[in-house]
């Protein structure tokens, strides 16, 4: 949902507090996450815009500004994948999705008359599928949590994965079991790491219900904007000695 407000007569202030600006809702059972909120400023005038996250105080607007505040929506069920067809198409006839994003997300081609095409979307989900990265985990001792202002649970990878996610040291991954909610995990680039398999220590394994030897998907979950993540990202970089090598 995106909601603008434009300032039209005086200089006015705002001030906003929302959660999953940064972190976005979950999905479950295979489902992707949410959009993260976003909330900007589209300044009148040659002035660039201003990002914000989930809080501020007393931002001051101008006549001309425009407030612009996406709320975060909700995590899928279940593997988009999976999805009937026919119901992806219902909702691109009713407004809830575009063509694009039916083909991107669920793997369903809509046709020129607005029907699903059942062979191209085979092929399209078939490339979907085999795009998804998948390791085998393996229990580790690396210490799992890091942070002084709040534990971050941290990752271990290999550059090659990193590179097949999109992913920089401190990105936000998703560990995906086949059931239940994803593990979440901030990355750090090991070139000790192993390119078919990840380290989770015993609670890791827990919280997924899983055992050493299982398969899980590695993916990036969404947000809403590239200034986030590219704001996110500089915050967040260490050097990559700050934290103990890989076990």
């Amino acid at each position: 949902m995106r909601i603008n407000i434009r300032e039209q007569a005086m200089r006015v202030e705002y001030s906003l507090t929302c959660d999953r600006a940064v972190i976005p809702p979950w999905g479950i059972v295979g489902g992707g996450s949410a959009r993260t909120v976003l909330n900007l400023v589209e300044h009148a005038g040659p002035s660039a815009e201003a990002f914000h996250f989930g809080k501020v105080s007393s931002f001051p607007l101008i006549p001309g500004d425009s407030l612009v505040l996406h709320a975060a929506g909700g995590g899928g069920y279940g593997d988009p994948l999976d999805r009937d067809p026919a119901a992806v198409e219902s909702d691109v006839e009713n407004g809830y999705i575009s063509a694009r994003r039916a083909a991107e997300e669920y793997g369903v081609v809509i046709g020129p008359d607005g029907s699903a095409n059942a062979s191209e979307t085979a092929r399209q989900r078939a490339e979907l599928r085999a795009q998804r990265l998948f390791v085998a985990l393996r229990e580790s001792e690396f210490p799992a949590y890091d942070g002084t202002q709040g534990s971050h649970r941290i990752q271990p990878v290999s550059p090659a994965v990193a590179a097949s996610l999109g992913t920089a040291n401190g990105d936000l991954i998703e560990i995906v079991p086949g059931s239940g909610a994803p593990l979440r995990a901030w990355i750090r680039i090991s070139a000790d790491a192993p390119d078919d398999s990840i380290g989770i220590d015993r609670r890791g394994l827990l919280l997924m219900n899983a055992e050493p030897g299982a398969l899980v998907q590695l993916r990036v979950p969404r947000t809403l904007n590239s200034a986030n993540d590219q704001i996110i990202r500089a915050a967040r970089v260490r050097p990559a000695d700050s934290h103990p090598a890989a076990q």
